[in-house]
This record gives C-alpha cells, structure tokens and sequence, in this order.
C-alpha cells in the first residue's frame, strides 16, 4: 500500500473508530434495544428544560497551539479584525465548554455535562458515555449552535480541530505551522491561510474544500462519501487525495508531487500543474486541463485515452473503467 493511501486511510478509520464507538455506546447504555432509546431519548427531552446562554469572552493569555474539540456545534476561525483574540459560543442544559490556556496551547472542548471527550483515550471516553448515558448527548446535537474564535494576526503553531456532527471553517489570513482539521459528518473548509506548511483534512460524510493557499509543505485530504477540492492552490510538495466516492477537483493549483486514490468518482483537472502524478482509480473519469506536457503512463482495462505526451514529469494513471482524457490547457 502506498505511503499517501496509509495516511488517508489511518485519517478516516480513526474517525469513522469515534463514529462507531458512539453508536456500540448509545446501543449498549440502552441494552441493545431500540425501544429504550427512543424511550430514553423522550423522557430525557422531557426532564430537562433549555435555557440558552451566549456567552463572549476575550482570551487574554499567551498562546501559540489551538485545540478544539467538538459534539455538534458548527467550528469557525478566523482572523481578529480588532488584534484581540474573542471566543463566541452557547451553552444550555445540553451543552456546556470547558476553556483555558496551559502550556502555551488554547484548548477548548465542548463536554456533557461532566463527561471529558478525551480522543487520544477513547477507552476512557467511552467508559465515561456508558456510565451517564447519551440521552443528553443526542439532545445536543439537536441543539447546535456556531462557536467562533477570532485569532489576532501572528504565527501559531499548531491548529488542531475535531468534531462529531458539524462543519468546520477556517478563515482567511490565519497563519499557523500545522492544520488538523477533522469531522465525522460536516464539511471541512479552509481557505485563504498563509505561511502554513501543512494541512491534514478529513471527514466521512461531507466535502472537503481547501481555497486560495499557498504553502511549504504537504496536503493530505480523505473524504469516506463526499467531494474534494482543491482550487488556486500552491505548494511544492506532496498532496495526497482519498475517497470512498466523491468527484475529486484540481482547479488552478500547482504541485510538487501528487498521488491520488479513489474507488468509485470522477477527477476534473482545470488548468492544473504538478512535477509528478500518481492516480489509482476503479471506476470513474480521469478528464480537465493540465499547464504543460507530461510523460503519461496509463493503464485501463476499459474506457479510451487521449493525453499530451511530452518529455515533462512522468503523471502514472490506474483505472479499471472508465475514460482519460486531458488537454493542454
């Protein structure tokens, strides 16, 4: 297997792991019974009155990494317009956020009630689920809300984001060494970031669209059912692509190296560049538009080809079924 396919693919087992811990833990607080949870899941509805609460807050102590894990709510960041870093997000009887500065790292993570969502000990989450119970848990993402943080202009180090139901967007001038960003269901959006060298994105149901970007490093991106696109994009390294099915997307974007994997989905190229290519689809097209020629190397077992061959880098492309067909642009 190759080294972008084990990446792609040890991002979204890990968070379809979390989905599906989830699901054994609401089966088994309930003893495997559908009627108890949606018993359960009524009378809690019942006992518990919400009462909603913005809350606004200016963190004020130094830091350089940013951790955010979240239930349901939908995540923004984006830059301060004022210099002063603002953390904006509701609480109710379902939901409620822990959040603090220590060690230099900004963390803020959305809890029931008293339940720590500790995703590096899922065993210790999960033990936690089974002895409370999910009814508020469900209550909560029934009840999502946008939580933002607004970051002043500066170097950051790492930008880790987690979330189980809800998208995440990161805004425009953020400038940080490494983005993480990962969801179970939601979309994944980054765009217009700068001096970043490497961006991890991942979700199971859901796009992941990353915009407007120049950066040093490299770019892996894994959707389970759901699109990717990458679109005025600029790096001289390494991207690596993964979906289950989804129509892939290269828009004005140049590369060092690509590598691409995908079971069933088209790949579009649109005036597109990169020094190396390494596709392996089953079924789908393989169409668009590419900056200058290349040394194709293409195997099919059904479908035509039509490429520019030329002395430029060698672009290796897989498929089982399906066309190739791309022009200079």
């Amino acid at each position: 297997m190759r080294k972008g396919t084990k990446i792609v693919l040890f991002i979204g087992l890990g968070i379809l792991a979390a989905g599906l811990i989830t699901v054994i833990a609401i089966f088994a607080v309930n003893r495997f019974s559908f009627r108890k949870i949606i018993e359960n899941s009524t009378s809690g509805s019942k006992q518990v009155e919400v009462e909603e609460k913005r809350i606004e807050k200016d963190i004020t102590e130094p830091f350089t990494d940013v951790e955010i894990i979240c239930v349901a709510d939908h995540v923004t960041i984006k830059e301060a317009e004022n210099g002063i870093c603002h953390l904006a997000y509701t609480e109710d009887a379902y939901t409620q956020y822990t959040v603090a500065v220590k060690q230099g790292k900004l963390k803020i993570t959305q809890e029931d009630t008293d339940i720590s969502w500790d995703w590096k000990n899922l065993k210790n989450t999960l033990s936690q689920l089974l002895d409370k119970g999910f009814t508020q848990l469900g209550a909560a993402m029934e009840n999502s809300h946008d939580l933002i943080l607004t970051l002043p202009a500066g170097a950051y180090g790492k930008i880790n984001v987690t979330n189980v139901s809800g998208g995440l967007e990161v805004g425009e001038n953020i400038s940080a060494e490494e983005v993480n960003l990962a969801a179970v269901s939601g979309n994944v959006t980054a765009e217009g970031l700068t001096s970043v060298r490497s961006i991890n994105a991942a979700t199971t149901s859901g796009k992941v669209e990353l915009r407007n970007m120049k950066l040093t490093g490299d770019i892996n991106a894994a959707t389970v059912s759901g699109g990717i696109i990458l679109e005025n994009i600029e790096t001289p390294g390494e991207v690596s692509l993964a979906t289950t099915s989804g129509k892939m997307e290269l828009i004005e974007s140049v590369i060092g190296k690509g590598e691409i994997d995908g079971v069933s989905g088209n790949i579009l190229f649109t005036n597109f560049d990169a020094d190396t290519m390494d596709i392996e689809l089953v079924s789908g097209s393989i169409k668009g538009t590419i900056r200058a020629p290349k040394e194709f190397q293409v195997e099919t077992t059904s479908g035509d080809v039509s490429v520019p061959n030329g002395n430029g880098g060698i672009w290796k492309i897989e498929t089982t079924s399906g066309d190739v067909t791309i022009d200079l642009q």
